[in-house]
């Protein structure tokens, strides 16, 4: 159920932020995804949690980084979530959890932060860690991808989960991957596009791009491949980079891994794409198809079911992730429910849903 009180008081105080800032807020990227969190947030209930191992040479890592106060507690919110939901997965036990999070953001303008979301993460992270999970600070985080740098060669795999995510708990155990390749990936976009790497990268993520870094793709192919030659001393040939974007997917980084190896050259690799400003600054994604189109990769496709939150229900299996990236389809909910519009209130329960079904679903299949 949500509290009339809770639903009036936080609507008002998102109201008299957008009223301050004089601009509409909480219908837009990232803030809408947070609304969740105001309005009806999550019940986590730790004491079934599983503990994982810190010394482990196979990862899972977690980044939460805001430039502002309001999503900064926001990615911190759902990694929250997403570590949650790791630690009822049967056989999280033979991993390794690392969250990576960035310096707060002064909060100069004395936003209501906590009234909007309660207690912050860090008096749990005592907690965290005791179950096991890594929790370490890093300084100008800025990218999904910033701590891949914190991994080398004797890293078996790095599984990467967004933050805005959840796993129900026979991900693991199903397994997600069999680990078979230097690199993994989820075929979310490919399930819903069925493009190719290069018909989506041509038709729809280069658009995404600020103008100033957006070129032909046979111009951005020619100038990652210097890149290539400088940061990792290797050629290819423009015609075979081309031939390898038409043969793959595009990678979605919702649910993906790569070795330790892999991730020390996607670092090289990125930062130097994004000094060259052939990628923007946090496109993973585009980095990743840099890398397999380079090194002519045979990557493998994740075994388990990434859904968008529309798709997840009771009877969704055990062995899938869910992802909760659905910021086009809230925003027009936003603004109706800040609109006043009273029908669309229950709509924001759906992550106190999932964490229910996550805690009932780990209790039904936890071994004696």
């Amino acid at each position: 159920m949500i509290n009339r009180d809770v639903i009036d008081h936080q609507k008002n105080v998102m109201l008299a932020i957008e009223k301050r800032a004089g601009i509409k807020i909480f219908d837009k990227d990232p803030y809408v995804k947070f609304l969740p969190f105001f309005l009806a947030p999550p019940e986590l209930e730790w004491s079934a949690a599983r503990h994982c191992d810190p010394q482990s040479k196979s990862r899972i890592t977690i980044v939460a980084y805001g430039r502002d106060p309001i999503s900064y507690q926001g990615w911190l919110s759902f990694a929250e979530l997403a570590i949650y939901s790791i630690l009822h997965c049967t056989g999280i036990e033979g991993w390794g959890l690392d969250l990576f999070v960035s310096d707060p953001p002064v909060n100069c303008l004395d936003l209501p932060v906590t009234e909007l979301f309660g207690e912050s993460i860090f008096p749990r992270i005592t907690m965290l860690e005791f179950l096991g999970v890594t929790v370490r600070q890093v300084t100008d985080l800025s990218a999904p991808g910033g701590g891949y740098g914190s991994y080398d060669y004797k890293t078996s795999h790095v599984v990467r989960v967004d933050a805005d995510a959840g796993l129900l708990p026979g991900v693991m155990e199903a397994p997600c991957f069999n680990f078979s390749c230097k690199l993994g990936y989820s075929d979310l976009n490919f399930r819903h596009t069925g493009r190719s790497a290069l018909d989506q990268f041509e038709k729809e993520r280069m658009f995404l791009w600020p103008t100033e870094l957006r070129r032909s793709v046979e111009q951005w192919v020619e100038l990652v491949i210097d890149a290539a030659d400088v940061i990792l001393n290797l050629r290819v040939e423009k015609a075979v980079f081309l031939a390898r974007m038409q043969k793959i997917p595009w990678m979605s980084d919702g649910l993906s891994y790569m070795t330790g190896e892999m991730a020390q050259i996607s670092t090289l690799l990125r930062n130097q794409l994004v000094e060259s400003m052939l990628v923007p600054h946090g496109d993973e994604e585009a980095v990743k198809l840099a890398l397999v189109c380079l090194l002519g990769i045979e990557p493998e496709v994740c075994k388990v079911a990434v859904l968008e939150h529309w798709e997840y229900g009771s009877d969704t299996p055990d062995a899938s992730v869910v992802n909760f990236r659905n910021s086009r389809s809230l925003g027009a909910l936003a603004r109706r429910f800040l609109d006043h519009d009273a029908s669309v209130e229950q709509r924001f329960g759906y992550l106190r849903t999932f964490c229910n079904d996550v805690r009932h679903r780990a209790a039904a299949g936890r071994r004696p």
